[in-house]
């Protein structure tokens, strides 16, 4: 599959059933208002108040319509930003590296691009079009817009660890490190990786991947774990001295 291509097969359904909606209720609308007027042609007096029935089923739908149709351009950015990826990874081809974009993986769903390299390590990439700036506290990422820092709808570290776990268990790797590269977005993250997840921005995953291949050791992509306590060792026993009795 091409680049994009799977993204922008949904955004095409997406507009596919919002006109869809769109021609369900204005049929509905159509039809209260021939039946009005037949009504009206017939000598009945039909109150002007049952003309606002025609405002109903558009009033109904609206919500959904606009959702969709939002949730189209969405993915319309989303492909662009897939098909811009693409671009910048093209060199590597000419390098044997093997490149794989819109995977379909059953343990987990859509994954953006893999990556096996000519030294058999692995990649995956996950592509996010978001237009902001991108900080972590080391354990989250924050959408930083407007002169407001928010978290994400979605945790993204989550995300890319769990599709590199779902690669390596379905096609029995040894390791496969996470990425996720923002298309829009301006990457403010001084150390990487944040919690076993490389974050950068589209333009910079190129050298970031020659930077891995060739100077980083690999790391497996697992779950952060918590380290347990140490417990503390009990108290001594404190010896009161016994007091002497006198003769």
């Amino acid at each position: 599959m091409s680049p994009g291509d799977y993204v922008r097969q949904l955004a095409r359904q997406r507009r596919d059933q919002a006109y869809g909606i769109l021609l369900t209720s204005g049929s509905i609308a159509a039809a209260i208002v021939v039946l009005l007027l037949v009504a009206i042609a017939l000598g009945e007096s039909i109150p002007p108040v049952l003309f606002l029935l025609v405002l109903i089923p558009p009033a109904l739908t609206a919500p959904r319509v606009l959702a969709l149709l939002k949730r189209a351009r969405q993915a319309d950015r989303g492909a662009s930003a897939e098909e811009s990826i693409a671009e910048l990874l093209n060199p590597l081809t000419e390098r044997e590296w093997v490149i794989e974009y819109g995977l379909y993986e059953p343990a987990f769903g859509d994954v953006d691009v893999f990556l096996r390299s000519p030294k058999g390590k692995h990649y995956v990439v996950e592509i996010k079009s978001h237009r902001c700036i991108v900080q972590t506290d080391g354990r989250y990422l924050y959408n930083f817009r407007n002169g407001r820092r928010r978290t994400f709808r979605k945790n993204f570290l989550v995300q890319a660890r769990q599709q590199a776990v779902a690669l390596k268990q379905s096609r029995k790797l040894g390791y496969v490190t996470p990425i996720i590269a923002f298309s829009n977005a301006t990457v403010d993250i001084s150390t990487q990786p944040v919690t076993n997840v490389y974050v950068v921005e589209h333009d910079k995953l190129l050298p970031y991947l020659e930077y891995l291949e060739n100077d980083k050791p690999h790391k497996v992509a697992r779950r952060p774990t918590r380290r347990p306590r140490k417990s503390k060792p009990p108290a001594k026993p404190v010896l009161k001295p016994k007091k002497s009795s006198s003769p």
